[in-house]
């Protein structure tokens, strides 16, 4: 009988605690570009209702004289309104901005042809950076017209 020792052939504890670091390193930079791109689809999605949501504002106001005093308006009859010839939207409902909230909408002023229809961003509150900023029909205009 021999006394060789026979080695068990496998991975010791520091091989394992290296390919744990570089699995976690990769998942947190695939992580954050998730995230990101997350991020930049629902900004983009809520770019397109809005625009979506302007163009069914003005088909009303061109088939009815008036603009709407609110957004339902655009998928619901008006009492007593002549000429509505809704709904305006294929979905026959509001949609919700990227993060899930409702769209505010202000009617335009008397003698005037301004509306607006706002997403809060993803706090839901006025104001804000980021994914947090505020997006309307207005600052989409101003965005296009700059580049940025």
């Amino acid at each position: 009988m021999s006394n060789r020792k026979t080695r068990v052939k496998g991975f010791n504890l520091t091989e394992m605690m290296v390919v744990l670091v570089i699995m976690g390193i990769l998942a947190g930079v695939v992580g954050m570009q998730v995230v990101k791109n997350i991020a930049k689809a629902k900004i983009n999605s809520t770019k397109s209702q809005i625009a979506v949501l302007k163009n069914a504002v003005n088909h009303y106001k061109i088939d009815t004289n008036v603009y709407p005093e609110y957004l339902d308006d655009l998928v619901v009859r008006p009492a007593d309104l002549k000429g509505w010839n809704g709904p305006y939207l294929e979905s026959n409902a509001i949609p919700l901005d990227g993060w899930g909230f409702e769209y505010v909408y202000f009617p335009p002023e008397p003698g005037t042809a301004e509306f607006l229809i706002y997403s809060y961003g993803a706090d839901g509150e006025e104001g804000g950076d980021g994914e947090n900023a505020d997006i309307s029909n207005q600052t989409i205009v101003e965005t296009a017209e700059t580049g940025l």
